[in-house]
Order: C-alpha cells, then sequence, then structure tokens
C-alpha cells in the first residue's frame, strides 16, 4: 500500500545521494531519503523490503528510521530517515590505510547481527538461499542443484543475517554504523 499522505505537498525528489544496482536514492525534504527502484522492478519489491526494513527495526539492528511506502512525483518511493556520514566504501576509498580497522568493523557488524533475534516475519535465509539456487537452475542449468547439499541445515537457531553485507551498504554516522539495502 503506497501512502501519499504522509508526504508534504510539497516534498519532491530532491539531489541524488546514492545509487544501488537495482535502485536510486534521493533526499526527500529535510530530513528524509526516498530509493527508488528500477522501472523492471515490481511495487511489491518495495512492500516487502518496507515490511522487512520493519521488522529488522524491530529485532534491535541499527537500520534507518521511519521506514514507509509513499508516492512522491508520481512514483512509489521507499522513504526513510537519512543517514547523515559516508559509506563505508567511501571511507575507504578516501582513505585506504583504514582498510583493516573497517574490515574489522565490518566483521564486528556481522557477528553483532547474529546475536540479534530475528522475527518470525523475517524469511528463513535457508529458504531464501534455496529458492535462488532453484531458480539459477532454471536458468542456467540442473547442475546448479549439486550445491543445495552444501548448505547448512536449517536447524541452527534462528539469528539475524543482512543478506548483502557489504561496505556501500554500512553508513557511518555520528551515531554508529547504520545499516542500508535488502535484508
Amino acid at each position: 500500500m503506497v501512502h501519499t499522505n504522509d508526504v508534504n505537498p510539497g516534498d519532491h525528489l530532491g539531489e541524488e545521494v546514492g545509487r544501488g544496482v537495482r535502485s536510486v536514492v534521493f533526499r526527500l525534504g529535510e530530513a528524509d531519503v526516498a530509493k527508488v527502484s528500477s522501472p523492471d522492478i515490481p511495487i511489491s519489491w518495495l512492500q516487502e523490503e518496507c515490511r522487512l526494513h520493519t521488522s529488522v527495526a524491530r529485532a534491535g539492528a541499527a537500520v534507518p528510521a521511519r521506514p514507509r511506502l509513499l508516492e512522491v512525483d508520481g512514483r512509489p518511493v521507499l522513504a526513510s530517515a537519512q543517514i547523515h556520514g559516508p559509506s563505508m566504501w567511501e571511507a575507504l576509498t578516501d582513505d585506504p590505510s583504514k582498510a583493516v580497522a573497517l574490515g574489522a568493523e565490518l566483521a564486528r557488524i556481522q557477528t553483532q547481527l547474529t546475536t540479534l533475534q530475528p522475527s518470525f516475519e523475517l524469511p528463513a535465509q535457508h529458504d531464501r538461499i534455496t529458492s535462488k539456487i532453484h531458480a539459477a537452475a532454471r536458468r542456467h542449468g540442473r547442475e546448479f542443484l549439486g550445491v543445495l547439499d552444501l548448505i547448512p541445515s536449517d536447524s541452527d537457531p534462528l539469528v539475524l543475517c543482512h543478506g548483502d553485507l557489504h561496505p556501500r551498504n554500512v553508513l557511518l554516522s555520528a551515531n554508529g554504523p547504520v545499516l542500508v539495502g535488502r535484508y
């Protein structure tokens, strides 16, 4: 569901502040950003991302506040609070001597995520990985199905997993790292 009542009449997509493989992030008003998916991405992806974002925040992960679906300039967007600070990738490319410290920080973030109890609303990684392998096998050949035997069992305790944790999906705010991207 896209809500237009959360948008101020003067709010329009502002300058681009980030870019991913399937989306572009723009400023939205004074304190927010808006993620706009590529035209080939169905609105259901934004709806699911908003739902996941809310669940991950409830689990205690450091993610942008106020996730919500809006329609801005006639386009569906996933809006959230703007995080001020560079991505970990920008910090690394600005000063490569920080590589070891930033790598250690990324590992610490991943380890900390695994201490959080995910909500039952979040998809099981085992199911997501299995589904992606089956999709790859349909597209590229049944030999991909052989890797299904390499996936750990789904009987381990449930922990939170980002699913795409890399330096471009970590923003370094004054209050600490904030995770963006799709869980």
